[in-house]
């Protein structure tokens, strides 16, 4: 029995999962419900134990696996959009009185986990954006949700190795004037594809397109309210819509041709649950495909959009397994 944790920019999952993949108690929690830098994982940690059905299931538990939304360093790590921070060995101190003796342990990037996740996917996790048939060994799965995550996995001789990353932070490349156009809005001297292509980088296209169309512009909106006025008819909201899916699908052939991953495109993150599909099918894929000279690499690639929550979660398993073959 494997504690498998996915703690995203907003929100906490749980779960339990048997050796065979099988989920058998899920939980999610929002991370504001838990403040505190260095407490906060470890009383939602504590919350999701002190459910009265998880008992059976600690005593159980063989591993704990942790991906986390930030990079991994000497087993620790700081989020990379929440205060939050952790250790390997606060999680080992927190929880040496509640699992089974030598209980292993281990902290991942959740990114990381997502790409092992990759490895247990089933048709009806996903969405077709861009339907082709792939080729080679190496997918990567990106995500535009509080930050910019991604990651790939190269499957190769019944191995899996998972590449963790933090290119979401690459800089953001001029590639028409509306970029040269919205760089200069940002008004910073480095601006990265996560200022774009994350939560805060929606409302941002919202902002800079309701000034460049003389629009009334409605301050604080969440991505899911934009995305709402979209389905409204608003304009302002219809173009930061667009160009998110163009940036998207340059950051992702750029992605593709940098990493190899011939074998497809999986997109995950909270902005595309109710995101419109036609956009990422249309803007999206065109703009993936206008690499210049090396647009025929990318044209037997195939896009998918994630729709399962339990990926993330199912990754983590895989990894502990991974780990006792190694």
């Amino acid at each position: 029995m494997r504690l498998c944790i996915d703690a995203g920019g907003t929100s906490i999952r749980f779960a339990f999962i048997e050796d065979n993949q099988k989920v058998v108690i899920k939980t999610k929690y929002p991370i504001s419900d838990f403040p505190g830098s260095d407490v906060g994982f470890l009383a939602a940690l504590n919350t999701f134990l002190r459910q009265p059905e998880c008992h059976e299931y600690k005593n159980r538990t063989t591993s704990l696996i942790a991906s986390v939304a930030g990079p991994v360093k000497n087993d620790a790590a700081q989020f990379t959009n929440t205060d939050w921070r952790i250790s390997k060995d606060q999680i080992r101190t927190n929880c040496e009185s509640l699992f089974p003796p030598n209980v292993k342990i281990h902290l991942i990037n959740d990114f990381e986990a997502l790409a092992y996740g990759l490895a247990s996917l089933e048709e009806e996790d996903l969405v077709t954006v861009f339907p082709r048939e792939g080729h080679g060994d190496t997918k990567i799965v990106c995500g535009p949700g509080t930050g910019l995550g991604l990651a790939a996995l190269k499957e190769k001789n019944g191995q899996l190795i998972s590449i963790p990353s933090e290119g979401g932070h690459q800089c953001f490349p001029v590639e028409t004037s509306i970029d040269r156009e919205i760089r200069e809005y940002i008004m910073e001297d480095w601006v990265s594809y996560e200022n774009i292509l994350s939560g805060q980088g929606l409302q941002l296209l919202f902002g800079f397109f309701c000034q460049k169309t003389n629009a009334r512009y409605i301050n604080e909106l969440s991505p899911e309210e934009i995305i709402s006025l979209y389905n409204s008819g608003n304009v302002a909201a219809k173009k930061a819509l667009e160009e998110f899916s163009y940036t998207l699908g340059s950051f992702c052939g750029n992605m593709v041709l940098a990493l190899g991953a011939t074998k497809g495109v999986y997109l995950w993150g909270g902005i595309l649950k109710s995101f419109p599909l036609e956009m990422l099918r249309n803007n999206m894929t065109r703009r993936f495909q206008q690499r210049g000279r090396s647009a025929g690499y990318l044209s037997d690639v195939p896009i998918y959009k994630i729709i399962s929550d339990e990926i993330a979660l199912r990754g983590c398993s895989i990894y502990a397994s991974e780990a006792l073959r190694g």
